[in-house]
């Protein structure tokens, strides 16, 4: 079929739908007022300054490609890191379909409303928003039954769709009602409508700046609106026909793939105004950005190939062949591969993106302990015992950007995505302090008992826990009221925490007793005791397995808990006095800071072995994985000093 062919099919399917409208302006480019020919036109972005010209590149044979047959006509998908699936829109069908990334088979095909066009997932209510063209509506799919679960009528022909996990809204795109619908999703409704758009085809949520990128594709614009005002704030022009938006987080900046003038336009999330023009393949469809290879893919539908431009050069390194009339893109962050929907092939195709290596090291205080990630602000919080603060740090310099002063001795911290806030256990003031990442100060400042450690938060029931290890108890606080609302007693000396959202249960290292015990959330009481190796400090949770890996300070070794079962499945050696533990979901992986050794044990989840052992600071405690830089943080407490590493080839 060729591409005129799926104009005129798209057309009679979807109507005004997104591909329709950008692909409008191919069929009749006179009554559009493009140019054609080969040699760039007045009107062409690439006869202007400033852009740089397209550079073929070979195909990289590190990048072995897979591909799987879905639905007809696949147009867009998205991924879900909780269940490590994709969920690919099938216009033509009428369908998702659900590819397991651990197989690239697929495992569900879902029915959804007509013509779904675009796919949204968010992480916070593990909700997949699904927007349907021809039957002008939003479907809602969970995660958990793999089924519509609502669904509720917005504009005319709905192209995109953008979700703010923050707000919990989705942002609906109108093609042919020239709007922009905004969702509520609990209860699902209908609480706003943004006019001010011209034939708005696809959407990006800016977390950073509480604001959501709107690509006109008649008005050869992105519409900038407020998630927090829901109104127009900017518009900035680009390329011709604009059909899809990704975000470089390394650059702040938003790239748009410019259809009609076979380009991507970036601009700047800071002035929203045009930084930079890269010249790619033949009407560029589809946009997946890798951040740990700061590479954009991006999906040229004209010559079916996608192209890699590498963000520091601005400049295309790869040419990857791929099916026909390649469309919508995603970046799958646990196994570094870029899903590309081929919209006339009806299939799927896989590109391999892809062990720790020192990257550099971030100054902070005097002893730097354990760490939280802020995935809002992309930043670092470490606590800082003997400067009785906590430091802040960027992830997109690796610098310190803040110093907060806490309690005495501030040991174990947790980040609660509801509110938004760090909760600081302070071991010699007996309390916890409350830090707003909005604006690094605390914001209160809650007795518990003596000696508190270890902290953990439990999404379910909206739930902070504390140990305290000289009380020999944890205390519950309601973050809703920053309130300690309940008391469990323990054994002797409770130290650190993790808790398991599958079993929605905390796991709770017992120093004094050398075992593990299970707490429910829901009776607040505790319900198993697992004996593991000598003086358990660390723990951290496998998603994937769903195991517990407890770092065993007194025994040298590591003791790996099926959540499932409640009992030890595994001991792995590591080395001397294993303190802290992390674990990335990306590469399935459990990085283990050794005390004594001051290096790392990366054990894999697949065969429970140790890979690597790479050096770091003095006396490593905590360990953090940033998911979106793909990097280990590592608290070295007797340098005063936080190593950050890669998790791109070994030392």
């Amino acid at each position: 079929m060729s591409d005129n062919t799926f104009v005129g099919r798209m057309d009679d399917l979807v109507g005004a739908v997104a591909l329709g409208l950008v692909f409008a302006l191919m069929v009749c480019p006179v009554a559009a007022g493009v140019h054609q020919g080969s040699s760039p036109g007045p009107l062409d972005p690439r006869a202007h300054a400033g852009v740089i010209p397209r550079q073929d590149a070979p195909p990289l044979p590190s990048r072995p490609e897979v591909t799987i047959p879905v639905g007809t006509y696949p147009i867009s998908s998205a991924y879900d890191h909780f269940t490590h699936e994709v969920f690919v829109a099938n216009s033509g069908a009428g369908t998702l379909s659900v590819i397991s990334d651990t197989s690239n088979t697929i495992v569900l095909t879902i029915p959804v409303g007509a013509s779904p066009s675009s796919v949204a997932f968010d992480p916070s209510t593990r909700l997949i928003f699904v927007v349907n063209s021809g039957s002008a509506n939003l479907s809602v799919v969970s995660d958990a039954t793999d089924s519509v679960v609502a669904s509720v009528g917005v504009g005319s022909a709905p192209a995109a769709v953008a979700v703010d996990w923050l707000t919990r809204e989705a942002f609906v795109a109108n093609a042919a009602s020239n709007s922009v619908t905004v969702v509520k999703e609990d209860p699902l409704s209908v609480v706003a409508t943004i006019p001010g758009v011209t034939n708005p085809v696809a959407l990006l949520f800016d977390p950073s700046h509480h604001e959501v990128f709107c690509a006109d594709a008649s008005g050869n614009a992105v519409t900038v609106l407020s998630t927090l005002t829901d109104s127009v704030v900017a518009a900035v022009h680009v390329g011709m026909s604009p059909a899809a938006l990704a975000y470089d987080s390394h650059t702040h900046t938003v790239d748009v793939a410019n259809f009609g003038s076979s380009n991507v336009s970036e601009l700047s999330d800071a002035t929203n105004t045009v930084v930079g023009t890269v010249a790619v393949g033949s009407n560029p469809l589809g946009l997946a950005y890798d951040p740990f290879k700061r590479d954009m893919f991006v999906s040229s539908a004209g010559t079916n190939v996608v192209d890699v431009v590498m963000d520091a050069t601005n400049s295309v390194t790869a040419n990857i062949s791929v099916g026909h009339f390649p469309a919508g893109a995603t970046y799958d962050p646990t196994k570094h591969e870029v899903f590309v929907a081929n919209y006339n092939s009806g299939t799927v195709t896989v590109i391999s993106s892809s062990t720790l290596s020192r990257l550099g090291s971030a100054l902070v205080r005097a002893d730097p302990l354990l760490m939280a990630f802020d995935p809002v602000l992309h930043e670092v919080f470490v606590t800082d015992d003997g400067a009785a603060n906590v430091s802040v740090i960027s992830d997109l310099n690796d610098k310190p950007v803040a110093t907060i002063p806490v309690g005495n001795a501030p040991f174990g911290i947790a980040y609660d995505s509801k509110k938004h806030e760090m909760f600081v256990a302070n071991e010699f003031s007996d309390n916890v302090s409350v830090i707003s990442d909005a604006t690094n100060t605390v914001v209160a400042s809650i007795p518990v008992g003596s000696f508190p450690l270890g902290v953990a938060y439990d999404p379910t029931g909206g739930r902070v826990y504390v140990s305290n290890w000289a009380s020999a108890s944890v205390s519950v606080i309601s973050d809703a009221t920053n309130t300690v609302v309940g008391t469990i007693p323990t054994g002797s000396e409770p130290y650190l925490m993790a808790y398991s959202p599958f079993q929605h249960e905390m796991y709770l290292t017992m120093e004094g007793t050398d075992n593990v015990s299970i707490i429910s959330d829901a009776s607040g009481t505790i319900v198993a005791n697992i004996a593991v190796g000598a003086s358990p400090d660390g723990i951290a949770y496998d998603v994937h397995l769903r195991e517990m890996f407890v770092a065993n300070w007194g025994s040298g070794n590591v003791s790996i808990i099926s959540t499932t079962s409640s009992t030890v499945v595994a001991t792995v050696t590591a080395g001397v006095q294993p303190y802290g533990v992390g674990y990335d979901p990306s590469k399935h992986e459990i990085v283990v800071s050794n005390r004594g050794s001051d290096n790392l044990s990366v054990i894999t989840d697949a065969t429970d072995t140790v890979t690597q052992n790479p050096a770091v600071g003095s006396h490593p405690y905590g360990v953090l994985w940033d998911p979106y830089r793909h990097t280990v943080f590592v608290a070295d407490n007797g340098d005063g000093t936080v190593d950050v590493l890669a998790d791109s080839t070994p030392l």
